[in-house]
């Protein structure tokens, strides 16, 4: 994707098919418009890169063949995220919330995180809300979406398989029964699990709901829409919401 290259230098996206967290990554490199080719792969076939990579067993990882400028290399300051490891002339980061941070910053595209450059409290708002939803809603959309496909065989090794190449879409065929089984245990799925994930959502999704809607005599600084709101027992009203969970465009919070 994006294969003509932007000063010299070209990002690799590794990552694995249905997966929300790769496609937050792939998203804000194509958003940027940063040129970068993608190294897909079966899940758990793709540990035989992040491994090599020094990273652990999860993706996307991005990985840069030349350092960037030193200014750049701080992905976050904050320990509760992986840091960037710069070896062998290259750079390579993992986790998507790091990668898009890194990348608003490489895209000088800080309004990813904030209304403007000097809005410190838009920024804080868009990072915290964008690893709440990755730590919370993610999860339970992850388990419910693999619930649901690994129902169906044929779905399943249509979209585990998709873009990887003719090699791992022959070795699937080999191994999927295994695949299936690791992806079950790894990510504890279940119908029990795939119901308590369900009801997650739908509680987080209520969540965003109260985030957005703004009561009538409530002032707004932000630009607000009439939606349409069902209450429990059943009415409908009109109400005003805002567009945006963070000022008035989009950042990493959607």
């Amino acid at each position: 994707k994006y294969s003509q290259r932007k000063g010299g230098i070209m990002f690799t996206l590794y990552t694995i098919p249905a997966s929300h967290y790769c496609e937050k990554a792939r998203w804000v490199l194509e958003y940027l418009k940063i040129p970068f080719i993608e190294s897909k792969w079966v899940p758990v076939f793709h540990y035989l890169n992040t491994l090599q990579l020094g990273v652990g067993r999860t993706v996307p990882i991005l990985k840069i063949p030349q350092p960037m400028d030193p200014a750049q290399e701080i992905v976050d300051g904050s320990s509760d995220r992986p840091t960037s490891n710069i070896g062998n002339n290259s750079m390579i980061i993992p986790d998507s919330c790091a990668i898009t941070e890194f990348l608003a910053k490489h895209g000088k595209s800080q309004a990813l995180y904030g209304v403007s450059s000097a809005d410190e409290l838009g920024k804080c708002k868009a990072r915290e809300l964008e690893v709440f939803f990755g730590t919370k809603l993610g999860p339970a959309t992850r388990r419910v979406a693999y619930y649901i496909l690994l129902l169906d065989p044929v779905l399943t090794a249509n979209v585990l398989t998709s873009e990887v190449g003719s090699i791992q879409q022959y070795l699937y065929k080999l191994f999927s029964f295994m695949i299936v089984l690791f992806l079950k245990k790894g990510l504890s799925i279940n119908e029990a699990s795939y119901l308590r994930s369900l009801a997650r959502v739908k509680e987080i999704f209520q969540q965003v709901d109260q985030m957005l809607l703004v009561d009538d005599d409530e002032p707004s600084s932000t630009a607000t829409i009439s939606v349409s709101v069902k209450d429990p027992d059943g009415a409908v009203s009109k109400r005003k919401a805002k567009e945006f969970l963070v000022g008035n465009r989009l950042t990493m919070a959607e």
